[in-house]
């Protein structure tokens, strides 16, 4: 019976000093980081990784409002620490283009304290990774009761307090750099213009003209389209012949274009029915003057083409390809009662194209 009372007597007595030893352990405290919206998940991430080894709470938060100086962002960190009861509040100042201003607020001293960290050529991501080192130093020596590694500043409004370092100067205002213009990807409904080229035939030598082409590009890439170039007449002199030879394509295309924020690079493939006429200017003996005809050649053409963006609706191209003739024929004259060819449109002839793209 004594054995059984002492040996309840002896679990009270661990139970209590148990509870007694988990009452007197501390609380762990809690900073407080007010980051900027636009990295505030990477920050997060760097400011997590660099704390994981030191006893204190993270707590990310914003300004209820906007602050537009130190005095209005001083008095907004002193209602964050009094509402997550913080040993100190840190925020960043990105607005400079060559450095970053990280600021903590000690709400023991009612001290400010501000360090720089300069942006380098790896710009953000070293920087923020820099910010996250110094959060962890100074939350460190704040825990421990040292001395933290970073300037005091005087606070506007409040009387200079003497300081052990000469006080940095206050930064001057700088106005947030502009924004990249962004452009949205070239998709939708486009007509272009363009000076066309081509190497018609042997007699005739290179072929020019005017270029029109309306076009529908899908968001994946796809790309359809038509064409019509409008030729100069051709004027011919051959075996004492004179002779106008008029050209109409009319061509249909498809294909896929690779899209970045200012280029595309782009394949198809373009079907041209062309619809050739002659006209018989003067003939010489022996060769007599035969009546106009007219031919439709059907060409096979891959084209590759390239655009790069001179505005958010327009784009300049440059385009190259051959056209393969399907059924190739030739223009004859009758000399001495025999039919002779006199003009041989080319079987592959190379064909290229520079001009303006609208997307309205």
């Amino acid at each position: 019976m004594l054995a059984r009372i002492a040996a309840v007597l002896l679990a009270a007595t661990v139970l209590l000093f148990a509870s007694s030893a988990i009452a007197d352990e501390p609380a762990v405290k809690a900073v407080v980081f007010v980051p900027p919206r636009d990295i505030e998940a990477p920050l997060r991430d760097a400011l997590t990784a660099q704390l994981s080894g030191v006893v204190v709470e993270l707590v990310v938060e914003h300004f209820a409002t906007e602050p537009d100086s130190l005095r209005e962002s001083v008095d907004e960190s002193h209602s964050l620490a009094a509402a997550h009861q913080a040993i100190g509040v840190f925020w960043l100042d990105v607005r400079a283009k060559d450095e970053w201003l990280v600021f903590l607020a000690v709400p023991a001293g009612r001290r400010v304290l501000m360090r720089r960290v300069p942006l380098g050529p790896d710009g953000s991501v070293a920087a923020m990774e820099a910010v996250a080192v110094i959060t962890r130093e100074s939350t460190a020596a704040l825990l421990a009761g040292q001395t933290i590694g970073m300037t005091e500043v005087v606070v506007p409004g409040e009387p200079e307090k003497p300081v052990a370092v000469v006080p940095a100067p206050t930064p001057k205002p700088v106005p947030a750099p502009a924004k990249p213009r962004v452009w949205t990807p070239l998709h939708g409904f486009s007509f272009s213009t363009s000076y066309y080229a081509d190497t018609y035939a042997t007699e005739s030598g290179l072929s020019s003209g005017a270029g029109f082409s309306p076009a529908w590009r899908f968001a994946n890439g796809f790309r359809v389209g038509a064409s019509f170039v409008s030729f100069q007449p051709e004027e011919a002199n051959v075996q004492g012949l004179a002779f106008l030879v008029r050209r109409y394509p009319i061509g249909i295309e498809a294909g896929y274009s690779y899209a970045r924020e200012k280029w595309v690079f782009g394949f198809a493939l373009r079907g041209i029915v062309e619809l050739t006429t002659r006209h018989v200017l003067a003939a010489l003996p022996p060769a007599a003057p035969t009546a106009d005809s007219q031919r439709a050649v059907v060409f096979l053409s891959p084209r590759l083409r390239f655009d790069y963006r001179v505005g958010e609706a327009m784009s300049v191209f440059l385009a190259a390809g051959a056209d393969f003739a399907l059924n190739g024929f030739s223009f004859v004259n009758r000399v001495d009662g025999v039919d002779r060819p006199v003009f041989e449109p080319l079987r592959v002839r190379p064909a290229g194209e520079v001009g303006v793209a609208f997307w309205p």
